[in-house]
């Protein structure tokens, strides 16, 4: 039987303000990140862009991705960091594009920083990644050693998300009370929906 218990606990710093993100090259500078790789989608940049600093003194690399948090893109986004000698990788999208950042930057032992587009998924939190074949269907999920640095919310940006993953977040977090009341109870069964 195994006995081992894990726990691995959230992002080391989270923050949740309007303009969140003008503080984050002096973020960035203590903790001697001179070169960053931003991985972003196209949709996810637009609405990002308006709210993102100019980074003087941080070197800037912003990176594409291809739609999936797949084993290939996986090692591409490890290569345009190593080639750039990036020191952190910056993740901005959903779910799939944050578990990407997180797959890559712990594989590299680079520090993730991670900028949520939409309030549907856990992505932002979770210390694991779902991993999926180039065509979208799912493979495994990986467990990280090392949780997020960084995880910033601009209200902003998540207000221009499209109105159904906002729905799907509240649906998640009322799920997720449900399983806590079930948690912290003796039985599941006690739990009550009215």
């Amino acid at each position: 039987m195994n006995t081992l218990l894990e726990v691995r606990s959230g992002p080391a710093y989270y923050a949740c303000k309007a303009n969140v993100l003008e503080n984050l090259e002096v973020k960035l500078s203590r903790g001697n990140i001179r070169k960053v790789l931003v991985i972003h989608g196209q949709k996810s940049w637009e609405v990002t862009e308006p709210f993102f600093p100019s980074l003087e003194n941080i070197e800037t690399i912003f990176f594409t991705y291809g739609g999936e948090c797949s084993d290939p893109e996986i090692e591409r986004v490890k290569k345009a960091a190593l080639e750039h000698g990036a020191d952190a990788l910056i993740g901005i999208g959903g779910g799939k594009l944050l578990d990407l950042a997180k797959s890559a930057g712990n594989s590299l032992q680079k520090e993730i920083i991670l900028i949520p587009t939409l309030a549907s998924t856990c992505a932002a939190w979770t210390p694991l990644s779902v991993i999926y074949d180039v065509n979208g269907s799912y493979v495994r999920y990986d467990i990280h050693e090392k949780s997020t640095w960084m995880l910033l919310i601009e209200p902003g940006i998540l207000l221009n998300s499209p109105i159904n993953y906002l729905r799907a977040g509240i649906g998640d977090t009322l799920a997720k009370w449900v399983r806590g009341q079930c948690t912290g109870r003796k039985a599941c069964h006690q739990v009550r929906l009215y």
